[in-house]
């Protein structure tokens, strides 16, 4: 066992590896939020505790209550347990996956850790280190990889609300969940009027801020003048805090920026707030992000996060965001191109191709998220079932792309892998739900922890800053799925309870604003080809002119950066930042 501490709790007392009285070891990413309610229910059965770390606490509850102490946690967190008297492994992981976790098993051993650069410093690994060809095909269909698996075939994750035994003298691991979203969904809030679900939903959050303001380090957040994160500082404001930190990034385009509106609700809070400009990255720049990501992941918007997160590291080490609302409260357009598209599936068939037609003849204007683009890929769903236009929304290269991009004997490899299957198969799983709700599913499974979370930890993590996501509190988001759907999306007002919740306390511009979300101007050095390699085609080129490359260019030119970078890796043996030409 091994650690690397980013002190935030008990910064004396907390060191990792941690053991205890009965011979246990352990190493925690992560924090246990309530870890102060559970020490104070610890000691009172008699539990034996001697620092202020959650590290401890996490220990002691193993001891008391076994697995079942997983249940009991409130936080972000993936850790690995020593139980010297069963001798055997205990790996667990929080119940959204907010905080990573790779393994990899063999007859002989098992290897795990936060990092894939970390594990591939163990020879037999590195030795058998190759690309799985199904996860690249979700890289390039939706932009990052579904996890258990990784890109590489060797290293899986332990999926989100898992945990698992490890036995060695069997070399076997028994992998299980311990929470599952779908048994959250009990619609026991359908009954209760707006008033009574606006007063539980403001005692939980406040609650869930409350007891994420806990470290012995200094503290702010992310603000971007829009709902979510305006939500966070109103509630650190009715918590009484009186030093409130903001950090904001800027943009020189205009249809990017947001600063004004954070300017307006730091105002109101009174918090103090510093603001970066986005400044576009270099080669240098964008091989070191390709390295922290250690794996292909296509979200521009990991650009201004990383960018972000240094600004306020600067200034805090731990900072609280709005993350996650927009999942449990459907706050993203797509949301609403759903409910348009329940209408448009009832248009004659040959019509929808007219319609489709006429639209490819429209120039793409790039700015961001324009009606050019929306239109076409609204239009490009014609004949879909609703949960396949969904997934459509956010997907990046089409089958029929792929057939153009990779090579025959790649295809024929993995012919019958389609990464959409996987999104079928959860919404299979809750068919009889409210159509939204099925939508809103389906996306905490994929992408919030595949692509939301796990940009917020690579991104923070790089400038060794903590983040916190009190919308990501189980309690919450427990909550959340036993709404009605109206009170999550009525006509186009999204996030609807959220939205009248905050509304007296919120400057309007945070309530009435559409979303923008956070991501990035066309990057100029963006890749119209793929690397030359073993998977791709030769011949295959995107048209800038024809449609709205941003998010496909930008897909090639990571996925061309680290693949440069796993290549130099296999033949040098070092898992280093690579830089390519533009």
């Amino acid at each position: 066992m091994g650690h690397r501490r980013l002190s935030i709790i008990d910064l004396a007392q907390g060191q990792q590896p941690m053991t205890d009285s009965s011979g246990n070891w352990i190493v925690f990413n992560g924090e246990i939020y309530n870890f102060l309610e559970l020490r104070t229910e610890l000691i009172g059965l008699g539990q034996a505790l001697y620092t202020h770390s959650d590290t401890e606490v996490i220990l002691a509850a193993y001891r008391e209550w076994g697995a079942e102490s997983l249940k009991r946690f409130n936080g972000m967190f993936a850790f690995a347990l020593w139980d010297e008297a069963a001798q055997r492994l205990f790996i667990a992981r929080d119940r959204v996956g907010k905080k990573p976790f790779y393994y990899a098993l063999d007859p002989d051993f098992m290897v795990y850790g936060s990092e894939i650069k970390s594990l591939m410093t163990v020879p037999e690994l590195a030795k058998g280190a190759e690309v799985d060809l199904e996860s690249l095909y979700d890289y390039l269909s939706v932009g990052y990889i579904l996890e258990p698996k990784s890109i590489l075939k060797n290293l899986k994750k332990l999926p989100a609300a898992h945990f698992g035994f490890y036995d060695p003298k069997t070399g076997t691991l028994d992998i299980k969940p311990y929470w599952d979203l779908k048994d959250q969904y009990q619609k026991a809030h359908w009954h209760k009027t707006t008033a009574q679900l606006q007063e539980e939903l403001l005692a939980l959050f406040e609650d869930s801020v409350k007891i994420r303001l806990r470290a012995d380090v200094p503290l702010g957040g992310f603000l971007s003048g829009g709902l979510d994160s305006s939500s966070v500082f109103i509630m650190m404001d009715r918590l009484g805090i009186r030093q409130k930190t903001a950090f904001c990034i800027g943009f020189e385009q205009s249809s990017f920026d947001e600063s004004l509106f954070a300017a307006q609700v730091a105002q109101k809070v009174g918090a103090q707030i510093t603001y970066g400009l986005y400044q576009e990255p270099g080669r240098a720049q964008m091989a070191k992000l390709v390295w922290q990501m250690d794996e292909p992941f296509a979200d521009n918007s990991s650009l201004p996060s990383l960018q972000l997160t240094g600004l306020a590291r600067k200034g805090v080490t731990v900072a609280l965001s709005g993350d996650g609302a927009d999942e449990l409260l459907a706050g993203y357009p797509t949301y609403q191109a759903d409910r348009y598209y329940q209408a448009y599936a009832q248009v004659p068939g040959a019509l929808q191709g007219l319609f489709k037609k006429a639209a490819g003849l429209l120039k793409p204007s790039y700015q961001k998220l324009s009606f050019d683009y929306k239109l076409k890929k609204f239009l490009g769903a014609g004949g879909l079932s609703a949960p396949m236009a969904h997934y459509h929304w956010r997907s990046l290269f089409e089958p029929q792309d792929l057939s153009q991009l990779l090579r025959p004997e790649v295809q024929a490899q993995i012919w019958d892998y389609r990464t959409q299957d996987r999104f079928q198969d959860y919404y299979n799983q809750v068919g009889h739900w409210d159509q939204l709700d099925q939508h809103l599913y389906v996306d905490m499974r994929t992408w919030l922890v595949d692509d939301i979370l796990f940009k917020v930890d690579r991104m923070s993590m790089a400038n060794s800053l903590e983040v916190r996501s009190p919308f990501m509190d189980y309690r919450f988001i427990e909550f959340c799925f036993n709404l009605p759907p109206h009170q999550k999306q009525q006509g186009k007002n999204q996030k609807r309870l959220l939205r009248s919740s905050m509304a007296p306390y919120l400057p309007e511009s945070a309530v009435t604003r559409p979303k923008k979300g956070f991501s990035t101007p066309k990057l100029e050095q963006g890749s119209l080809k793929p690397v030359e390699s073993e998977f791709f085609q030769s011949h295959f080129a995107l048209d800038p002119a024809q449609e709205d490359v941003t998010y496909k260019a930008y897909n090639l030119t990571i996925l061309n950066i680290w693949l440069t970078m796993f290549e130099r890796f296999k033949k040098t043996g070092k898992w280093e930042p690579v830089e390519i030409p533009n």
